[in-house]
């Protein structure tokens, strides 16, 4: 039986890591500048910036 602890653990570090990928990913494409995006709206202090993307795996975990 899965338990609850590692199953959250485990979407916690997936949320963490798709967060911090996903804003270097747009970084190094050059499309990081443009209007306000959805994850901005929702996540605090989220933005495609190096420290944006810390701060978005934050809030992924």
């Amino acid at each position: 039986m899965i338990s609850v602890r590692s199953c959250g653990l485990t979407l916690g570090i997936f949320g963490a890591v798709s967060m911090f990928i996903l804003a270097w990913w747009l970084i190094l494409i050059g499309n990081a500048e443009g209007p306000t995006t959805l994850f901005e709206r929702i996540y605090i202090g989220y933005s495609f910036t190096p420290l944006g993307s810390v701060i978005g795996a934050a809030w992924g975990f």
